[in-house]
């Protein structure tokens, strides 16, 4: 997530998401800086390849997920298919 403004609990915004995160593992990083969150906590800064690296990633995963649900709603069609024919 990015760091929107500072303190040390920022709001941080990243992925459609917006929420503050408790900075007390990584110090006050200032805003524009990216970190690595984990249930409401930065628990590391990112350099900003890094976190585009992990965004896409994240990205590619996502879509992952979708063709499994594509396939699957395929396979279900099939036999119903399969299941009308003679």
């Amino acid at each position: 997530m990015r760091i929107v403004d500072g303190g040390t609990q920022p709001w941080c915004e990243g992925r459609g998401r917006r929420e503050r995160l408790d900075t007390m593992l990584v110090g006050q990083p200032p805003a524009g800086t990216w970190v690595l969150a984990f249930q409401g906590s930065a628990i590391r800064v990112l350099a900003e390849a890094e976190a585009a690296a992990i965004d896409a990633a994240l990205d590619a995963l996502e879509g992952a997920i979708e063709a499994d649900a594509i396939f699957a709603d395929i396979e279900a069609a099939r036999a119903r298919i399969d299941a009308r024919s003679p």
